[in-house]
């Protein structure tokens, strides 16, 4: 039976082949899920509280108090988490993080004034991460034409001695 590939295993690959910052980043990002699924915990524990009718009991008052406490901490990873996107060069981004990095400077390049420094900033960003996605593009098809190209000579050959040996060996 295959191994079935998890994420976990796909997590280790990116961090063993990968580089520090791609860790740094792999790490946040758990952080944060594990604070959001947390969060979702003590908000499902609030409404079975509020279900039950004790608003004014003490575990009501400091599951609220521990609720916006989570919240913070939760803003504050989230924060964490997009410095690091930001300090990540182009070259080191995946395909899927190169497009919502595209989403968010067209959201922002869209909201700000043009002519501005900033607008030229952003604009030259979304350049550059636009180009750096179709040089991508361009790589991926060119492996995919000669794996695709390689594959179809190992099925001629094939083709070719299992026709010879059907042939000669009768």
């Amino acid at each position: 039976m295959a191994n079935k590939v998890t994420e976990e295993t796909l997590r280790l690959n990116i961090i063993i082949n990968g580089d520090a910052g791609r860790k740094a980043l792999l790490d946040q990002e758990e952080v944060v899920r594990k604070n959001s699924e947390r969060l979702k915990e003590m908000q499902s524990e609030l409404k079975k509280l509020e279900s039950q009718g004790d608003q004014s009991s003490n575990k009501y008052k400091k599951l609220t108090k521990s609720i916006k406490e989570q919240k913070t901490t939760r803003e504050q990873n989230k924060t964490s988490l997009e410095q690091l996107r930001r300090q990540q060069s182009l070259t080191s981004m995946t395909i899927e993080e190169m497009r919502r990095h595209s989403t968010q400077l067209r959201s922002a390049l869209s909201k700000a004034v043009p002519g501005t420094e900033n607008y030229k900033a952003l604009s030259l960003e979304l350049q550059k991460t636009n180009s750096r996605m179709r040089e991508l593009e361009v790589q991926s098809k060119q492996t995919d034409n000669t794996l695709c190209g390689f594959a179809g000579s190992m099925q001629d050959y094939i083709i070719g001695a299992v026709t010879y040996e059907h042939r000669y060996n009768k």
